[in-house]
Parts: structure tokens; C-alpha cells; sequence
């Protein structure tokens, strides 16, 4: 035996390695016996009746030994880490429903056993097993129920209206005990994102199934497209617009530029709460600051709450000038008085008749032509 000081404690481990889907069940009985081996008097023995005596198993006012009992339940889990990655795409506030397909393997054909497939239901999970009901009181047709798990409790308060499952076929081949359930996946998604979920498929008698789904949320489509006109270089221009949280409640949210975006723009508040939808909104003030003519600038702006996402494209335009008129120019371009001298027309036949001598050009310079 385990010998333990006063108040001490131990613990006991409960080691289960199945190798058939199906439930088992144990017992583990923990017995206490004093060091010296002598009893242990009972306080209140005179006040038992007799037949919780007879219940106990007691005769006299002393028990040599105390004993606790633990009945447990052993129920397989079956991890499919072979089952082929299904993968859900979806546009962010865009609705896609794909089907998904499982195969449950077990030892269908032993107590109760599993002939066809009406000797079974598929039913959404309506509560958790709990230890101190009686196994025996089973109903005579297998139930399995099903359920979606999240990574986590904040995923689930995330997606947990996002998306839904619904069973739509089921079959049973008797020669492999093998079940095959069709399930209609409808995902929703409100915000970009990529998670996993887990079909879980419990049977009390049999076991537990699990099976991934990849959940991937891409971009939206862009709500608006806002357009910021320059007023000159390094000088700011601001538009603003108003957000609410088009629910009933304030929403914490948050604004961002998306990588790829020019860092000419800037948004104010960074992060905030929108009040509800019945108010005016929140102001969002969204600012350029150009730092070179004759370019392009763009950028994609973001905000998101716990559940919505909206997307904006922004464009950066240059300066609009308009030409002066009316104006009177400072430099005069007529060229006027040029145009007033008269004309001096010149006859190189005659000039060249008249030369008697060669001309710096020549060969011979400064030779009469005579």
C-alpha cells in the first residue's frame, strides 16, 4: 500500500487505451486502512436502521477499512488527421453553402447493432454527457449527435453566427460497419479572416468522431471610393465622413491603411467606439499630404469592430489650376518693334561682282582676282 501523512494526497492515474470504438466501462475503488491497523469507530452507528447496516455492510460500532468508488466511462476519440483538408472560401459579407462529407468507422454490429440506416439518427448535440446518468437507460436506436467546435471562445463569439451545419444524407454499409453522413456547410462570413473548425460526432455507446474545417473570409468588396484633392505641395487636405456600428450597441473600432498603401494619407481617430445605429456617427477624418506633383497616390483604408469590416478606397488627386484671364502679361511677346524696321533686301550677285580680291575663306588669301 501507499502510506499517506495526515492530510496528505495522492493522485491516481487512470490510463485508457482503446482499440475498439466502443463505450467502456471500469471501476476504481480506493481503500483506506489506518497504519496501525487498528479500526475506525463509527460515531453514529446506534442511529443507523438496520437496513442501511445491512446496506453498508456493518455489525458493530467499528470498520476496519474506508472505501471510495469511482465508477468511469471510457469513450474512444477518433482524430482524423488523415481526413482530406476541406477548405470553405468565402467573400466577406457573401453567403457560400458547400457540402461536406464524413465516413465513421466502428464496431456497429455488436450490442444493439446497426443493420441499415434507419437503426440510427443524426441530431444537432443538445447537452453534454453527464457521468451520473445511467448508461443502461439508452435509447434502442443509436443517436448521434453532432456539434461545431472553435479554436477558441473568442472565435466562437466571432463566427458563432457565422457559420452553420446541417445533416442532409446518411448511409450504412453493413459488410464494412461503416457510416457515411452528408453535411450542408453555410458560411457567412462578416470580416476577413482563416480559422479551423472541428466536426464533432459523438455516440455515446460507440464513441467520438472529430473532422478539421478550414474557414477562410477573404477582402470584401470596397463600400466607397473617396477621392482627396490636393492643395499644393506638403499642405494637408482632409475629408471626413460619419461610421456608426449598425448594431444597437457602442463598438469598439479601429482604421488602418492596408500594406501597399501610399504613406502620403493618414485617418484620425486611429481607434475609437462607434455608437449605435440610430445616432449620427462617429466623425472619421481621412488626410493627404502630397510630397510630389505629378504622381499618383492611392491607398485602402480599413475599419473593423469585433464583427463588421468596412473597406474604402482612397485616391490622392493633384491640384486643379485654372489659367489667369484677363490678366495682363509683364513681358511683352508681340515683338513690335521689331517688326516695324524696314526691310534691307541684299544682292550677293552684285557684291561678289564687285570683289577684287579673295576673301579670308580662300585658299590663296589676299589674291587679286584680276
Amino acid at each position: 500500500g501507499i502510506t499517506l501523512p495526515p492530510k496528505g494526497n495522492i493522485d491516481i492515474p487512470v490510463l485508457f487505451m482503446p482499440n475498439v470504438m466502443k463505450l467502456h466501462r471500469t471501476m476504481v475503488i480506493v481503500e483506506m486502512m489506518r497504519a496501525n491497523r487498528e479500526s475506525w469507530p463509527i460515531d453514529n452507528f446506534d442511529e443507523l436502521s438496520t437496513e442501511m447496516k445491512r446496506t453498508m455492510g456493518i455489525e458493530s460500532g467499528e470498520i476496519q477499512a474506508i472505501h471510495w468508488i469511482y465508477p468511469i466511462l471510457g469513450l474512444p476519440q477518433v482524430v482524423h488527421p488523415k481526413f482530406p483538408q476541406v477548405v470553405i472560401k468565402c467573400q466577406s459579407r457573401k453567403r457560400i453553402e458547400q457540402q461536406v462529407e464524413v465516413t465513421l468507422t466502428g464496431a456497429f454490429l455488436g450490442g444493439n447493432p446497426i443493420l441499415d440506416a434507419t437503426d440510427f439518427v443524426v441530431i444537432p448535440k443538445k447537452h453534454s454527457f453527464n457521468s451520473s446518468e445511467d448508461t443502461d437507460d439508452m435509447p434502442l436506436k443509436r443517436e448521434f449527435e453532432y456539434e461545431i467546435q472553435f479554436e477558441s471562445e473568442d472565435m466562437k463569439s466571432i463566427l458563432g453566427s457565422c457559420v452553420a451545419l446541417y445533416v442532409i444524407k446518411k448511409s450504412y454499409h453493413i459488410k464494412s460497419e461503416m457510416i457515411e453522413l452528408v453535411f450542408n456547410v453555410v458560411f457567412t462570413p462578416k470580416k476577413p479572416l482563416s480559422t479551423q473548425i472541428m466536426l464533432r460526432i459523438e455516440c455515446i455507446t460507440d464513441g467520438i468522431w472529430t473532422f478539421p474545417i478550414a474557414l477562410v473570409a477573404t477582402e470584401p468588396d470596397v463600400d466607397d471610393v473617396i477621392d482627396i484633392e490636393g492643395i499644393g505641395l506638403f499642405k494637408e487636405s482632409i475629408v471626413d465622413f460619419k461610421l456608426t456600428s449598425q448594431t444597437r450597441n457602442p463598438e469598439p473600432f479601429t482604421a488602418y491603411f492596408l500594406p501597399g498603401s501610399d504613406p502620403e494619407f493618414f485617418v484620425k481617430p486611429q481607434v475609437g467606439e462607434l455608437p449605435p445605429f440610430d445616432t449620427e456617427g462617429t466623425v472619421l477624418l481621412v488626410g493627404f499630404k502630397p510630397r510630389m506633383y505629378s504622381r499618383k497616390y492611392k491607398a485602402t483604408l480599413a475599419i473593423q469592430t469585433r464583427d463588421m469590416y468596412w473597406l474604402y478606397n482612397i485616391n490622392g488627386l493633384p491640384q486643379v489650376t485654372v489659367p489667369p484671364m484677363n490678366v495682363k502679361a509683364k513681358i511683352d511677346t508681340t515683338n513690335e518693334s521689331s517688326q516695324s524696321k524696314p526691310v534691307r533686301r541684299r544682292n550677293f550677285v552684285r557684291e561678289n561682282a564687285e570683289l577684287i580680291r579673295t576673301g579670308v575663306s580662300s585658299t590663296i588669301k589676299g589674291a587679286p582676282l584680276m
